[in-house]
């Protein structure tokens, strides 16, 4: 399904050319003219991404303030269009609860990074408020965000002095810690990644910003530095080149001349959202402790995974994307158990859940909700993709050699996979879970009839 961008402009000019723009990179684009009429287009199906220009008689600040206020479009990407060269209107929409803010004329190239790079930060943002439900469901205190200490920023570039007047500004704007690094000794160094910083500004050369945009690109893909936010600065010459650094890893992107005030806001943007993402990691890894994870596995258990399927059963019904409920079991799995132990049993067990787990996306939930039963729910997935993720799985798993105690010869297994699709426009928001465990369940059922080691789509998937 395409993303969905809203237009709200009174210029009848701005929203066709802007049209013309995202249509060609197969965007679905509404559009607005007032501010009133932009809120009525989100009560009723909020967009993905909303871009703001000349509202009328509402100010655009006043209405992102409302759209910030709403928890159904408090996390919708915000991208002012400001005039050119207004430094004061960039900062104030900042400040409004804007995401980005681009100035007329508007860059085809940079307009479209935008939107890619924002997308990328919602989504992880929402991945995040999904398991904080699926926390609160549990009956689990939310967690606490602590005393959070002065954010570590480093400026990469080869030219300390560049960076020295506006450094100074931006140090008397916040009270982070601050050291500049040369891009060679940032890329030589190899750090524990929690002495990592928090935000690199990373300073694109004037005459070979290439060589900048190389620098970027390593520092995402270090271990050391993946997780960092990356704010990349540029001369006005080399904006348009360094549209790409959005796509290359760059989580923002402020060009030309600016104002500290700018600066200082993005910069504490970033610095917000790393946290979030940190903690959305840190909740990944940490899941919900014993009491909703299995001892044997590591995996998620029955009590976090149905109430998760719930959560992404509702976002989906109210998003229409579509996602994957898959059950997968152990074929003669008894067999195993009787002729070599349940030891032995247990070790495979733990093998296929490392096999699953490590094949799936993060946001993906893998969960072990029977003796050799596995859950596994897919959002922002359509069959297609969820048939070659299960197939893959299946394989795998069968490839798979699995060590276990007081066995000379590594042991094989495979697995059945039963498949079911949602949302279904059938179904109730409340039960859709229930009914998709069901269908799922009896595709599985429909594989191990076939022969086992098989995949089975629902027919009410279709």
């Amino acid at each position: 399904m395409p993303q969905t961008v809203l237009i709200v402009d009174e210029v009848a000019t701005n929203r066709i050319v802007l049209r013309v723009k995202l249509a060609a990179a197969y965007y679905s684009v509404k559009h607005a003219t007032t501010g009133a009429e932009a809120l009525a287009v989100c009560a009723k199906s909020p967009p993905d991404v909303i871009l703001l220009g000349q509202v009328g008689t509402m100010k655009a600040g006043d209405l992102a303030r409302r759209l910030r206020s709403n928890p159904k479009t408090e996390t919708i990407p915000l991208i002012f269009l400001t005039p050119p060269e207004n430094l004061r209107a960039r900062v104030e929409a900042l400040e409004a609860g804007a995401d980005d803010v681009l100035s007329h004329p508007v860059s085809e190239m940079m307009l479209l990074a935008r939107i890619r790079n924002l997308s990328r930060a919602r989504d992880a943002e929402r991945e995040l408020r999904l398991r904080e439900g699926t926390r609160r469901a549990l009956g689990f205190a939310e967690a606490s965000a602590g005393f959070e200490m002065p954010a570590r920023v480093t400026v990469v570039t080869d030219h300390p002095s560049d960076a020295g007047h506006w450094l100074d500004q931006l140090r008397q704007r916040v009270s982070h810690r601050f050291e500049i690094r040369s891009p060679r000794e940032m890329l030589a160094q190899n750090p524990d990644a929690s002495k990592a910083p928090d935000v690199c500004i990373v300073m694109l050369p004037r005459l070979i910003p290439e060589t900048g945009l190389g620098t970027l690109s390593e520092l995402r893909a270090r271990s050391a530095t993946r997780h960092c936010a990356m704010l990349v600065l540029c001369d006005r010459e080399t904006r348009q080149a360094a549209a790409s650094a959005l796509d290359l890893g760059g989580n923002d992107l402020l060009a030309g001349a600016f104002d500290p005030d700018e600066l200082a806001l993005r910069l504490q943007n970033q610095i917000a959202r790393k946290r979030t993402a940190d903690r959305l990691r840190a909740t990944m890894r940490d899941g919900l402790h014993a009491a909703v994870t299995d001892p044997l596995t590591g995996l998620y258990n029955r009590r976090y995974a149905l109430p998760h399927l719930a959560r992404v059963s509702q976002e989906a019904q109210c998003t229409g994307r579509r996602f994957a409920v898959l059950i997968a079991d152990l074929d003669h799995f008894k067999q195993i158990n009787d002729v070599y132990g349940h030891a032995a049993g247990d070790a495979v067990l733990a093998g296929v859940a490392r096999q699953i787990k490590e094949n799936l996306r993060a946001v993906d939930l893998v969960a072990r909700i029977g003796g050799e039963e596995f859950l596994m729910v897919l959002p922002d997935t359509d069959s297609h993709r969820a048939r070659r993720t299960a197939q893959r799985l299946c394989q795998v798993v069968r490839n798979a050699h699995f060590l276990a105690p007081g066995q000379d010869v590594p042991l094989r297994a495979t697995v059945s996979i039963g498949m079911a699709m949602g949302p279904r426009c059938s179904a109730s928001t409340n039960n859709e879970g229930d009914d998709l465990l069901t269908l799922a369940d009896r595709a599985l059922y429909a594989s191990k009839s076939e022969g086992r080691n098989k995949v089975t789509l629902s027919r009410d998937a279709a």
